[in-house]
């Protein structure tokens, strides 16, 4: 069985860039995996993502299910040229490992300290 959800109905708003609208699509999403199987999220009418949103709705997902089950019953419609990329940015930090996770964290400290260093 498929099933849409359509994000602007979730969220109440054509504006995806709370952290606290993605935690609603999220809980929806997750409810939804668990029962219909192939969903299809609909960004149609949404008119500003920000990866934060993105990162609590979508990202968040691959902490409880496994890559394959997701590659495998999610689709995404609606979305712009920008707004897939910021989703592909996403999904590709929500695949990095927890030790790639923390490499990729200190080589941002790291980066942000030398600029400091460079401005004072």
């Amino acid at each position: 069985m498929n099933k849409t959800i359509k994000v602007i109905e979730v969220i109440k708003t054509k504006f995806a860039i709370s952290p606290i609208k993605g935690d609603d699509v999220y809980t929806v999403i997750k409810n939804n995996l668990l029962t219909e199987g192939v969903i299809e999220i609909d960004f149609n009418g949404i008119t500003n993502v920000t990866t934060a949103f993105l990162n609590r709705a979508i990202g968040n997902l691959y902490n409880e299910f496994s890559k394959d089950l997701l590659e495998k019953n999610l689709y995404f419609i609606g979305l712009d040229e920008l707004d897939q990329a910021l989703l592909d940015r996403v999904l590709s930090h929500a695949l990095l490992t927890d030790e790639q996770k923390n490499d990729l964290g200190k080589t941002i400290e790291e980066a942000m300290f030398d600029e400091q260093d460079n401005w004072g």
